[in-house]
């Protein structure tokens, strides 16, 4: 079987990438909710809340733009077809007077997965929130995500504590976020 070659690049979002918020929703949710990803959350919980909407990409995408921003929001774009695609995305916030930086919204279509894109992504955050001044990287996940922190951890980061999960106001009885850093 001959596999077709896969041709990506990784870039900071601009306005222009408003057209494809409808496709970033469907990556992001799937990515955190279908069967069909090995980094879904869905086993986990149930809440009938999507990870994300458009409201929320669109409002990303406007702050990444303008003179008060407070994140950076990168994408990855298939550009192997005529017409691109995106296929990936992460959101990191500017690194606090620590110099420590947060990131979330790591997400990779599944069809994609586990062909290294998210390391990808991981590397470009690394490098440009280094240039803006972040020494460390800091993350919290569900604590029960085993495949998620082992590959955390092939990636340099060290579990530093844990806290109570709650997301949007739900919490999960016997279900923790793990606090991992890396530094940078």
């Amino acid at each position: 079987m001959v596999q077709e070659q896969l041709d990506y690049h990784i870039r900071e979002v601009t306005l222009e990438d408003l057209q494809y918020t409808d496709s970033v929703v469907k990556i992001v949710n799937e990515a955190y909710q279908t069967g069909d990803s090995w980094t879904k959350a869905r086993d986990t919980f149930d809440f009938d809340v999507p990870r994300t909407n458009a409201e929320e990409i669109n409002g990303l995408i406007k702050e990444n733009v303008s003179n008060k921003k407070t994140h950076i929001l990168i994408y990855v774009f298939d550009t192997t077809h005529k017409e691109e695609s995106v296929i990936g995305t992460l959101l990191a916030n500017y690194p606090n007077d620590k110099g420590e930086s947060e990131f979330t919204l790591l997400s990779v279509a599944p069809q994609y997965q586990s062909k290294g894109i998210g390391g990808q992504l991981m590397h470009c955050m690394f490098n440009r929130i280094k240039r803006m001044g972040a020494t460390t990287v800091v993350l919290d996940l569900l604590d029960n995500r085993i495949d998620l922190v082992a590959w955390y951890k092939k990636l340099g980061f060290i579990e530093i504590g844990k806290k109570e999960f709650n997301w949007r106001g739900n919490t999960i009885a016997g279900v923790s976020s793990l606090l991992m850093k890396k530094d940078i």
